[in-house]
C-alpha cells in the first residue's frame, strides 16, 4: 500500500461513551439520509460495517439481522447497515440478499464508496484494499444508546462473520444496566440475576431492590455482591 492509501489508517475509532457521528448520505432508498433522524431521540441504534457488497459472508450477515429485526424492534433499537459501495450496488445486493437468505433488507444501508465516514470512524483493515486500491472496512459495530454515544463496540475481521444472538444478548445487558443500574455477570442471559453495584450496602440494595441474596465478603474486600432479579 503507498503513503496516499496510508492516510486512510490513521484516523483512530471512536470508542464507548464518545459521541457517534451522523452519518449523512446515500443509502439504498435516499440520497439524503441522516442517521440521527433516522434513530429519533429515544431510539438505541446498531451500526455494522461490511467490506463490501455482493461479499458472502455479509449477504449472510445482512440475512441474519433482517431475520432478528423484530427482536430489535421490541427492544426500540433500530439497525443501520454501511458498505464502502454506492446505492445502486446496494439494490442489486439487497435483490441477492434475499434470494440467498429469503430476508428482504428493510433497514438503511448507508453508502460510504468514498471512504469519508470510514476515514471518520477509523474502521479500515490496513492490509486489504478494493480494485481500485482504497482500503476495505472490517466489521466494526457500534450499539448506540439514545444520546447517540456508544454503549459498545466490536470488531470482527473481514474472515469471521459476526454472531447476532450475541448482538441481542449484549443489548439487552446495556438495556438492563441503563434502566436498573446493574451489571451483568460472566455468559449472563436475560432471565439471569444481575449485580447491584459494589459501592451500594445491603440496605441501600434492599431498599432500591428489595430483598436480594448476597454471596460473603470476598477476602480482600470490604464490600460485597448483592444479586437482584433486575
Amino acid at each position: 500500500m503507498d503513503d496516499s492509501s496510508k492516510t486512510y489508517l490513521r484516523w483512530m475509532s471512536p470508542t464507548i461513551g464518545d459521541t457517534f457521528p451522523d452519518l449523512r448520505g446515500e443509502t439504498q432508498d435516499t440520497d439524503n439520509f441522516s442517521l440521527y433522524e433516522y434513530l429519533g431521540s429515544n431510539s438505541w441504534g446498531i451500526v455494522f460495517m461490511h467490506p463490501g457488497d455482493f461479499t458472502p459472508v455479509c449477504t449472510t450477515e445482512l440475512g441474519a439481522a433482517q431475520s432478528l429485526k423484530v427482536e430489535f424492534d421490541s427492544r426500540n433499537t433500530k439497525l443501520c447497515g454501511f458498505s464502502c459501495d454506492d446505492a445502486t450496488k446496494h439494490r442489486a445486493w439487497i435483490a441477492d440478499i434475499e434470494a440467498a437468505t429469503g430476508q428482504r433488507i428493510d433497514f438503511p444501508l448507508f453508502c460510504d464508496p468514498n471512504r469519508v465516514h470510514s476515514i471518520e470512524l477509523g474502521i479500515f483493515d490496513p492490509q486489504l484494499s478494493d480494485e481500485a486500491g482504497l482500503p476495505l472496512t472490517v466489521r466494526s459495530v457500534f450499539i448506540l444508546n439514545p444520546k447517540k454515544e456508544i454503549a459498545l463496540t466490536m470488531t470482527y475481521p473481514v474472515s469471521v462473520g459476526r454472531n447476532f444472538d450475541e448482538l441481542l444478548r449484549v443489548l439487552d445487558a446495556l438495556q438492563r444496566a441503563s434502566n436498573f443500574g446493574v451489571a451483568t455477570p460472566a455468559n449472563w442471559q436475560p432471565g439471569d440475576r444481575t449485580i447491584v453495584s459494589y459501592d451500594m450496602d445491603d440496605e441501600k440494595a434492599d431498599e432500591k431492590f428489595g430483598k436480594v441474596n448476597t454471596y460473603a465478603c470476598f477476602p480482600t474486600l470490604c464490600f460485597y455482591y448483592a444479586f437482584s432479579n433486575y
